[in-house]
């Protein structure tokens, strides 16, 4: 038995018909394939993200870190040194006042012979976080040395500066501090120099410290201002 001929109309549509299913699957297939594609994209650009962010906040961490005294978390000396550059640069060109105060724990060496240098931590700690209490928001302190800090006081002049500084010694005189079941406090010699016009920063930090070496040779816990010229 023999099957039928197709008809006419049917040898030409019946190729149409999977001529038009194949394009179909194709166009399915093509934009199934655009559709992974995108996603990867997209993905890849968030791993992108996510990693650029990443090194962002750790950059930002390494810098914080090289900038920052990791004891008191105040700005190390090379940061409050930049620090007191620009400000210098700045009260020269907009002829304002600036002051710097010295600030030298006395004793501190007693201090950790007593409590050792866990306990001298704790005392340095607490004495920075009392200076950044009494400063203004434009103030920079900074922890300079050992048991040393540095306070730089723009738009004030060697009047206010002194009030700053006695306000800072009283403070720090009146902190209790409690380590190893002990409380106790210390107290601070501070030299005052408010900065001369031309002034170098070598010259303006070398009156500041010639103050504090007079507060320290009249009997410690004062504050005195450097003359403004020094022979």
């Amino acid at each position: 038995m023999q099957y039928p001929e197709p008809a006419d109309n049917a040898r030409s549509t019946l190729p149409c018909s999977t001529s038009m299913g194949i394009v179909g699957l194709g166009a399915i297939l093509a934009l199934g394939a655009a559709a992974l594609v995108s996603f990867r994209v997209v993905r890849l650009n968030h791993l992108l993200a996510t990693e650029i962010e990443q090194r962002q906040k750790l950059y930002s961490e390494l810098e914080s870190i090289a900038k920052t005294d990791h004891l008191t978390g105040l700005p190390n000396r090379r940061t409050f040194m930049d620090a007191l550059d620009k400000e210098m640069h700045r009260s020269s060109r907009n002829k304002r006042d600036t002051c710097l105060a010295l600030i030298d724990l006395d004793f501190f060496k007693s201090v950790n012979d007593r409590y050792g240098h866990v306990g001298g931590d704790e005392v340095l700690t607490v004495v920075a976080d009392t200076v950044k209490d009494m400063l203004r928001e434009q103030d920079t302190p900074g922890r300079i040395g050992g048991e040393e800090f540095a306070v730089c006081l723009p738009e004030t002049d060697a009047d206010q500066a002194f009030l700053v500084a006695e306000r800072i010694r009283t403070a720090v005189e009146q902190t209790q501090i409690e380590f190893d079941s002990k409380a106790f406090t210390v107290t601070a010699s501070i030299g005052v120099a408010h900065m001369m016009p031309g002034e170098t920063r070598d010259k303006f930090i070398h009156r500041a410290d010639t103050a504090l070496y007079r507060a320290k040779h009249e009997g410690r816990n004062r504050v005195c201002l450097a003359p403004e010229s020094l022979a």
